[in-house]
């Protein structure tokens, strides 16, 4: 799969979300990690997986979006890493009350890199309702401290660096 990852700011909450737009297929994904808000712009399929298209023959795209309820975001002892959206505002209890379960009985999770967030409508912020959030990453921190002069020069076109 041929995809582009992005890092756009969150709407919602204005942390730094995951955007993927896969450039085979045009299918785009934006999911937030922390508010949960993000869309999915993709290729409708019917029940056996085939693409659905309509009179014309033309692809049909359909366009589902989150507005960012809240996240649960679940880490395990192999690295996995479980990010559920929360639902609307009138099923979150529920929700909540079946993720905390997991995280308390589930003797793989890794509670305290655990944590469930909740939007407040009436003060339009982010709760954190469980853990702790992540300190901010700050931009492309990552490349400075890359040293590119490290990497061989080489002439096979083959290669490489990274």
């Amino acid at each position: 799969m041929a995809s582009v990852i992005d890092y756009p700011i969150c709407e919602r909450c204005g942390r730094e979300c995951i955007n993927e737009f896969n450039c085979r297929t045009f299918e785009e994904f934006q999911t937030c990690q922390v508010c949960g808000a993000g869309f999915a712009y993709t290729i409708k399929r019917d029940e056996d997986g085939k693409i659905v298209k309509d009179k014309a023959g033309n692809v049909v795209w359909q366009h589902k979006k989150n507005a960012g309820n809240g996240v649960a975001y679940i880490v395990f002892d192999d690295g996995v890493i479980f990010v559920d959206a929360a639902p609307g505002k009138d099923e979150y209890d529920k929700w909540f009350k079946h993720i905390m379960k997991e995280i308390d009985t589930n003797k793989h999770v890794v509670r305290e890199e655990c944590y469930v967030t909740k939007w407040d409508y009436e003060k339009e912020e982010l709760i954190v309702v469980y853990g702790k959030l992540p300190e901010e990453y700050d931009d492309c921190s990552c490349f400075d401290e890359l040293n590119f002069e490290d990497f061989e020069e080489t002439n096979d076109d083959e290669y490489i660096p990274f």
